[in-house]
């Protein structure tokens, strides 16, 4: 009697054993998995990182160097970069604390446009009504300027700018689709001439990011009818989940 109940102890404490161990192992692969599946956080990143996001995504680079701001002094890592369809934009890391550019916590995205006929009220309304994520100027050449900046340094995920990018391809093909260009109109730049506003514009433009590597040529994009389109299906669904 006492052997077989001993006999049964060691069985139902083998058998607890194994849920035990079952449990735990469960437990483990469950944590695995969220390991696994988890996004990466970062507080910075380096231009490689950027070059890698930039053509996991499908797109070219078609120049990449430094730019600095001629009051600040700052440098800045900036790529041209094209999507299929031909449109081209600037992605920029800014702040990066030193020309090897590997630590760097502003990550902006920027396009040059045709501005011809576009008035200031326009531009206003885009931003009040229509704009997602994404600012805008023009400058006095008849050439716009539209982009958005994220600073990385509180922690974000590479879906997270994927997502920022998304929304501001969007921006930009909901804002250029509606211009209609070649129509001349009435801006009113002040008392400054054209070349002082002009030459302005273009220091506040590099100040803001949107300046270009060096022997790169700037490229203006088509809008209205001919606006290209820069989301391609993978950025049309990272939109439609929310960027989740």
């Amino acid at each position: 009697m006492v052997g077989r109940r001993n006999s049964m102890l060691a069985v139902m404490a083998g058998a607890a054993f194994a849920l035990q161990a079952g449990l735990a192992t469960g437990a483990a692969a469950q944590g695995n998995t969220q390991l696994a599946v988890a996004p990466r956080v970062f507080k910075s990143f380096s231009i490689a990182d950027m070059q890698s996001m930039m053509e996991e995504l499908g797109f070219t680079i078609l120049a990449m160097g430094a730019a600095q701001d001629p009051n600040s002094g700052e440098l800045a890592a900036v790529m041209q970069v094209q999507v299929p369809s031909g449109g081209v934009f600037l992605a920029t890391a800014r702040n990066c604390g030193g020309a090897n550019f590997s630590g760097c916590d502003i990550l902006q995205y920027s396009i040059f446009f045709n501005a011809m006929g576009l008035t200031l009220a326009q531009l206003n309304d885009f931003h009040l009504s229509a704009a997602g994520v994404s600012t805008g100027g023009l400058m006095a050449d008849n050439v716009g300027v539209l982009g958005v900046k994220r600073y990385t340094g509180g922690g974000v995920t590479k879906e997270y700018l994927i997502y920022t990018l998304a929304i501001f391809f969007a921006d930009l093909e909901n804002f250029f689709t509606a211009i209609s260009p070649g129509t001349i109109a009435e801006v009113n730049y002040g008392r400054a001439s054209a070349a002082e506003t002009s030459a302005a514009l273009h220091e506040a433009a590099i100040a803001h990011g949107f300046a270009l590597p060096a022997g790169a040529e700037r490229v203006v994009n088509a809008v209205g009818v001919n606006t290209p389109k820069f989301l391609n299906e993978y950025l049309e669904s990272v939109l439609k989940a929310g960027g989740e």
